[in-house]
């Protein structure tokens, strides 16, 4: 594995600062603890090593913890009391929204150093392992091994997978990954359902512009003009309609995409309102680029009839139609 790190908790822990308290939980670490459970800081740092082996009384807030005890106030290197202990707050959680978890939610807690766990209680029972594996080893295969490693030393049968309780967290990632996927499919459709319309839509503009044009077009043939010329009039003026709707939307897509903003994903669902959950709209080059040349073809296949019908048409006949 790559980084491991035992973890106690003290769940219904008072936090109190200038006569504000809220109930919280507590949760003894490693610093290697914020790699394994990927958390954010987002003011003042992180547990370190030094923490850990002097066993200092300081303490990491989760957000939703540093935003009710300080409200907006800078919580840095001031005191919190824990069950009457004193306690320095070194750091702040970025807000978290988590899929899964196995106990309280990380905004709602509070992390001090392992070793200083030992003002509320013993420290020689952890009650979780927390652990990464290396990168780019299977993720099954490790937790085969961890639970081998574990049989071997308490003596258990490794096959026992109730013995002891191995949760994979990123499992949890497919569901996020099946709601993208879904989500992304949900736009191609429409897209694909908008240029299609848009194709039969232009496609009977240029029929109705050939009907309309028939003298005009038995004039340019009578007057010596061959079928690829006219064929190719048509086909410029079917392009130049679609880059200008073209040039319309993508226009209209990059005021839409900075006027919303941001659109509601995770939030809703976890009653989080900071928006750490959102999908944030932008504009990339590459569907523009995409998009253009998907538009390019439309326009070329949507006015190929239609041209081809111009192209094609007697001259004779064309200048006697009414």
């Amino acid at each position: 594995m790559d980084k491991l790190s035992p973890e106690i908790m003290k769940n219904g822990v008072k936090a109190q600062h200038l006569g504000r308290e809220k109930d919280v939980s507590v949760r003894a670490v490693w610093p290697e603890y914020d790699i394994v459970r990927n958390i954010k800081i987002v003011e003042g740092r992180w547990l370190n090593e030094d923490d850990r082996q002097h066993q200092y009384r300081v303490v990491i807030l989760g957000a939703k913890v540093a935003k009710d005890l300080f409200g907006g106030a800078p919580a840095v290197d001031e005191d919190v009391i824990l069950n009457g202990i004193h306690f320095t707050v070194i750091g702040v959680m970025d807000n978290k929204l988590q899929i899964a978890n196995y106990n309280r939610s990380d905004n709602q807690c509070v992390f001090i150093p392992y070793e200083s766990f030992s003002v509320f209680g013993d420290t020689k029972y952890p009650w979780f392992l927390v652990w990464k594996p290396v990168l780019g080893a299977d993720q099954q295969r490790a937790i085969q091994m961890v639970r081998a490693k574990l049989a071997e030393l308490h003596r258990f049968s490794p096959t026992d997978e109730k013995a002891v309780e191995i949760l994979a967290f990123s499992k949890f990632m497919t569901i996020i990954t099946g709601m993208s996927l879904a989500v992304k499919l949900l736009l191609g459709f429409v897209g694909a359902l908008t240029l299609a319309i848009g194709g039969v839509g232009l496609a009977n503009i240029m029929l109705a512009s050939v009907i309309d044009r028939t003298r005009e077009i038995g004039m340019i043939k009578a007057l010596g003009g061959v079928r690829s010329m006219i064929l190719k009039q048509f086909l410029v003026e079917a392009c130049l309609i679609v880059a200008a709707g073209g040039a319309l939307g993508i226009g209209l897509g990059v005021v839409g995409t900075y006027l919303i903003g941001s659109m509601p994903f995770l939030g809703p669902a976890f009653r989080d309102t900071t928006g750490t959950g959102d999908i944030y709209l932008s504009v990339s080059p590459m569907s523009v680029l995409v998009s253009t040349g998907v538009l390019l073809v439309v326009g070329l296949v949507a006015g190929l009839v239609p041209a081809v019908k111009a192209s094609r048409l007697d001259p004779i006949e064309a200048l006697h139609y009414e």
